[in-house]
């Protein structure tokens, strides 16, 4: 990482340590005590390195461990094996701020599953979304797509039942079959025919 992103970074996050070092110098995390810290985030221009730095953190007593990956989304499913808790991808991060620009105004986010053949959507209900005010017994999604989770206009996350009405205001976590977006979409998205 550039030496001015590390220092703007360090100065909108005081509370952090942000190293721009060599760190394949194991003396460099030593001097830093480390090992006292909750969470690593390797952010270096190698996916390689990132790797390794995450699962070095982990050896060293560092709690969680985050890796970016920047340029072989291969190496995502390898992280699991290696003990890294989470990857940052920046393809996939692309793919989806694409997506939900290219679906709707009132999806907050989207997210790509199990080798692109699902999509989570998150969406916004707003007053004139069709859904707004129905009883989720009432939508008939035709098994295109599964209610998982609701985070309620008073910010109270449910995983629902078929009495629950939505309203304006609810996020609603839709997972769906990426062959029937279009579908879920005129559900939830107004003027989608």
């Amino acid at each position: 990482m550039k030496k001015e992103i590390c220092i703007e970074f360090a100065t909108e996050f005081p509370l952090i340590i942000v190293l721009n070092d060599d760190v394949t110098d194991d003396t460099i995390l030593k001097d830093a005590n480390l090992t006292n810290n909750d969470l690593l985030i390797s952010l270096t221009e190698s996916d390689e390195l990132n790797l390794i730095t995450a699962t070095y953190a982990k050896k060293i007593g560092i709690i969680r461990s985050i890796a970016l990956i920047r340029h072989n989304i291969n190496y995502l499913s390898m992280s699991a094996y290696l003990g890294i808790d989470s990857i940052i991808s920046t393809t996939e991060s692309t793919v989806e701020t694409v997506l939900s620009k290219l679906r709707g105004k009132n999806i907050s986010s989207i997210h790509s599953i199990f080798g692109g053949t699902k999509e989570v959507y998150e969406y916004y209900v707003e007053k004139d979304t069709p859904v707004c005010n129905k009883r989720l017994s009432d939508i008939n999604m035709k098994g295109r797509g599964i209610i998982a989770a609701i985070n309620t206009s008073n910010s109270k996350q449910i995983i629902p039942d078929g009495n629950y009405i939505l309203k304006e205001g609810d996020n609603v976590l839709v997972s769906v079959g990426c062959d029937s977006a279009k579908f879920i979409q005129k559900l939830f998205i107004k003027g989608i025919k």
